[in-house]
This record gives structure tokens, C-alpha cells and sequence, in this order.
């Protein structure tokens, strides 16, 4: 009986060892070239990240990829600690944008600029339009990435059925090309599922790179 819970036990630990190991490391994402600038957008993701590649409906220009990053549940011995040790509350079922549940993450270009969603203001930053009766701004933080002009953002959108839930958006443009890389995600700020930190060190990893 003895030897029997040790291996347990062992094999109880280095699950957990193995996922934490993977759930520290990153992988790096490419994104395709725009033939018209020459720009493309590099980054790393956490490997806790599944990619896939979707289709949808804010995939309106010439690059005509999105990519869409969410994270698997993990093994039962680490959900097993999270629920019993660490009482972590499973996320609420929500979605941000077709295909993006709370807790994943979206990344997606916009080159015609003809959605009124997005624009460009005076100083060359974007920004995120949003219909004041149906969304509510929480922040918005202009930057500078890899050169480029750049905005943080958070928002509460109306037709979401968790209210304390948040909306968070990354903007990023090319100072010569009407091109923005965006990057969304939905997030609980009381109980975090991880995925506006992870969106937050894929910003600080962000690479705008010409490559011609």
C-alpha cells in the first residue's frame, strides 16, 4: 500500500512539474508579410497557448489570416489543486468575438479601414470606436512598440452576461501603412484566467519587422 501511494505520488508531482515547465516557455508566432509594405508582425506566446488559425468576420483585408490562441484544460492533477488547494473558480462561459472564449486570446490585421470600428486620430495612434449605449471605456493608454504608434485598451461590452467581466484590446500600427495589428482578449479582474497578463507580455514581445 505503501509503495503504491509513492508512486502515486511521483507521478502526481511530475505531472504538475511538466506542465508548469511547459506553461513557462514560449514559442515565437510570424505573422504573414503584407505584399504592399513589406511589414509583418512577430511575437512570442505561452505554450499553455493552443494556436489555430480562424476565419471571421473581422478578417476583412488582403492578409487574410487570423490567428486565435487558447488555452487547453490541464491535466487533472493540476485542475484537481486548483480546485481543492488553490480554490480557483473555473471561468465564467463567455465570448469576446466568434471563436475567442474567455481566457484566449485573438490576433488579426486590419488593412482597408473601411470598418468605423477602428481610426487613426490626429496624432497618428489607433483607437477602438466604440457605441457609448452599448460599451463602456475603462482605459485607454497610448504607446510606442517596435516604433510604431500603439494603444492599450479596456472596455465593458453591454451584450456580455457576466458584467464584471473585461474586454481588452492592443493596437498597433506602422507609421507609413494603414495597417493595424490587433489583439483582443476577455478577462474576469477578480478571478483572472491568466490570459490579459499573457496579452500583456506578447506586447512587451511584439516586433514590427520591414522586411524589404
Amino acid at each position: 500500500m505503501a509503495v503504491g501511494c509513492a508512486v502515486l505520488v511521483v507521478v502526481f508531482a511530475a505531472s504538475v512539474f511538466s506542465y508548469q515547465i511547459v506553461a513557462h516557455s514560449r514559442y515565437k508566432v510570424v505573422g504573414m508579410t503584407d505584399p504592399e509594405s513589406g511589414y509583418r508582425i512577430e511575437y512570442t506566446v505561452s505554450s499553455e497557448y493552443r494556436f489555430s488559425r480562424v476565419g471571421w468576420e473581422y478578417d476583412l483585408d488582403q492578409l487574410g489570416i487570423a490567428y486565435s490562441f487558447s488555452r487547453p484544460h490541464p491535466p487533472s492533477a493540476v485542475e484537481w489543486i486548483n480546485t481543492h488547494i488553490l480554490r480557483k473558480t473555473p471561468p465564467i462561459d463567455a465570448v469576446i468575438s466568434p471563436g475567442v472564449p474567455q481566457g484566449g486570446i485573438v490576433q488579426f490585421v486590419l488593412g482597408d479601414m473601411k470598418t468605423t470600428a477602428f481610426k487613426i486620430d490626429e496624432q497618428g495612434y489607433p483607437n477602438l470606436t466604440l457605441p457609448p449605449t452599448a460599451n463602456v471605456y475603462l482605459l485607454s493608454k497610448h504607446e510606442v512598440i517596435s516604433g510604431c504608434n500603439a494603444t492599450w485598451c479596456s472596455y465593458s461590452l453591454a451584450w456580455i452576461p457576466a458584467p464584471q467581466l473585461e474586454c481588452y484590446a492592443l493596437l498597433v500600427k506602422p507609421k507609413d501603412r494603414r495597417v493595424i495589428y490587433i489583439f483582443e482578449t476577455v478577462d474576469d479582474p477578480a478571478k483572472p484566467t491568466g490570459a490579459k497578463s499573457e496579452m500583456m507580455k506578447i506586447k512587451d514581445s511584439i516586433r514590427i519587422v520591414k522586411t524589404r
